[in-house]
């Protein structure tokens, strides 16, 4: 994602867009693997159509992906160049409506929801964050999933969610077994 980001002027986008429509941000995503996002993907898709649970699967992704709101122009250069690039939340510079973010005032619970084949937030770029906040009950769910997998995959809802759900319940007093509203 890195890398990405580092070969674009992101400042540029910003100049062109009011707000980055949400498939130009696939199209530059789908450029790190250009021949899996155009071919392999639907190909795989074409092998499996009278697998239900992997058409939903698949379409649940690309709506995911193509469904999203139009992202600032501002905000987008600034995620690239401060966040992605500069690594300024970790690095302890980044700043919020002019104030300063310092992770180590943090000392709430946290949850940090991983996929472990995330390729957009590897858990090796996120687990520092845990590292970072200065609060004494910091942990990390980890998925078999990619990110995307995360919130659309029908593990997501079935299994995930609900264990993240019971993470938040026994530090809210709220039961876990309350519907949600």
């Amino acid at each position: 994602m890195r890398t990405l980001a580092a070969n674009h002027d992101p400042q540029q986008i910003a100049d062109a867009f009011d707000a980055v429509p949400s498939p130009l941000l696939e199209a530059a995503l789908a450029l790190r693997k250009p021949v899996e996002y155009t071919v392999t993907n639907p190909l795989r898709l074409w092998d499996r159509l009278d697998d239900p649970a992997v058409v939903e699967e698949y379409g649940r992704k690309r709506s995911w992906a193509a469904g999203g709101p139009a992202l600032s122009g501002a905000a987008y250069a600034e995620f690239v160049t401060e966040l992605v690039l500069e690594n300024r939340l970790l690095e302890g510079t980044w700043e919020l409506h002019g104030r300063s973010v310092d992770l180590e005032r943090i000392d709430m619970p946290v949850l940090l929801i991983l996929g472990t084949e995330d390729e957009f937030v590897p858990p090796r770029a996120a687990r520092p964050f845990l590292e970072a906040v200065a609060s004494e009950d910091a942990a990390a769910l980890e998925f078999p999933t990619s990110h995307v997998g995360t919130s659309v995959a029908p593990e997501a809802h079935d299994e995930w969610w609900p264990r993240a759900r019971e993470w938040l319940s026994e530090r809210s007093g709220v039961s876990s077994e309350s519907e949600p509203a």
